[in-house]
């Protein structure tokens, strides 16, 4: 581009392979830094909250939502639950500040996924 402006003679087609080539090269540039960017994003969070990424068991009953992992266990009472959304594959259950999470694909068929759903839904009325 820079021939181009103080060289009128230069060929438009090289004006614009470079064109194309700087498009190129910056769109593989920002994609490789965010690649690395969010690897090491993961690393530190695998760091400093392991319990994030934790596997739990989620069960449900008359006095609340129970959520356990291997390093903690979690009681909340169904007074403090808030609306209940389904998004996609994920049922979330609302708190005051947080929510609980629940994929769908979790159950062994869309029927549990459901019944869990509409369990949860009565229980939370309920409370």
């Amino acid at each position: 581009m820079i021939d181009w402006l103080f060289n009128p003679d230069a060929s438009p087609s090289l004006l614009l392979f470079g064109l194309v080539a700087g498009y190129v090269v910056g769109t593989l540039s920002c994609t490789a830094l965010f690649r690395i960017a969010a690897t090491e994003t993961r690393k530190r969070s695998l760091m400093e909250t392991p319990q994030v990424w934790e596997p739990r068991t989620i069960e449900i009953d008359q006095i609340g939502i129970t959520q356990r992992m291997t390093t903690s266990k979690t009681l909340l009472d169904w007074s403090g639950v808030g609306p209940i959304e389904k998004r996609d594959d994920f049922l979330l259950l609302w708190f005051s500040r947080f929510n609980v999470v629940v994929p769908m694909r979790a159950f062994s068929s869309p029927e549990d996924a459901q019944a869990f759903e509409h369990e949860a839904r009565r229980l939370a009325r309920a409370g």
